[in-house]
């Protein structure tokens, strides 16, 4: 048996967490303790019209054609992805929770990017870059 150090989930490193770690685990479970009692909840507001939209779309309606909706075109397949495996208004309240959710960690995790993405955004914003690609100069 090879050691812990060379195993794929390094239990040392597990074991090692730091404070700023430990400190994001706590606040995300202290956090989510008020919310408990939601998860019970009846689906009310913006979730009951989403899950309207998402199974008309479902039936064959065109939204902006059929019915009128305020939400841009880009928002429809996040509307529907929580009807895959929704049988009730329940299961879409949970699973639009759950996309939530893959949200809120996706963010938190390309925090860490963010310095190199604001980097590339604040050179992508300057004009003699768009100048130089219509023109064909340097880039």
């Amino acid at each position: 048996m090879p050691p812990a150090s060379q195993w794929p989930l390094n239990v040392n490193r597990v074991r090692e967490l730091t404070a700023t770690e430990t400190s994001i685990v706590v606040l995300l479970f202290a956090a989510a303790l008020p919310l408990m009692p939601v998860f019970d909840a009846p689906t009310h507001g913006d979730v009951r019209l989403y899950r309207s939209v998402a199974d008309g779309m479902r039936n064959g309606q065109m939204p902006y054609r059929d019915r009128p909706l305020e939400y841009p075109p880009y928002a429809l397949p996040l509307l529907l992805l929580p009807c895959l495996g929704a049988r009730s208004e329940a299961g879409y309240q949970d699973g639009f929770a759950a996309l939530v959710l893959l949200v809120i960690i996706l963010t938190v995790w390309a925090g860490p990017l963010s310095a190199q993405a604001s980097a590339t955004a604040t050179q992508l914003l300057k004009p003699q870059h768009y100048i130089d690609a219509v023109l064909g100069g340097a880039p």
